[in-house]
């Protein structure tokens, strides 16, 4: 028998407000076919290289994207993805 799609909870949607709205759309399809809980959304440099340095994040250099419109430094257009623990 066929599972319904999966839909994003209330904390996932409100995470997602401000990320790239091409990321949130590959991530909407996504949970339609399997389980994706969002745990953190946008990131500041300061906390993204706090995460590299404690290993909870592999994306090196992001500082480096500029974005479209500002021309300003922006981690819009970044996520980490790991398994879930189920």
């Amino acid at each position: 028998m066929p599972r319904p799609p999966y839909r994003f909870g209330r904390k996932s949607r409100e995470r997602l407000k401000g990320v790239d709205s091409r990321l949130v759309n590959v991530l909407n399809e996504l949970v339609k076919i399997m389980d994706v809980t969002i745990i953190e959304g946008l990131r500041s440099a300061d906390r993204q290289a706090e995460l590299l340095e404690k290993g909870a994040t592999k994306v090196k250099g992001w500082t480096k994207l500029t974005s479209p419109i500002t021309g300003g430094l922006t981690g819009r257009y970044i996520y980490d993805k790991s398994k879930s623990k189920k």
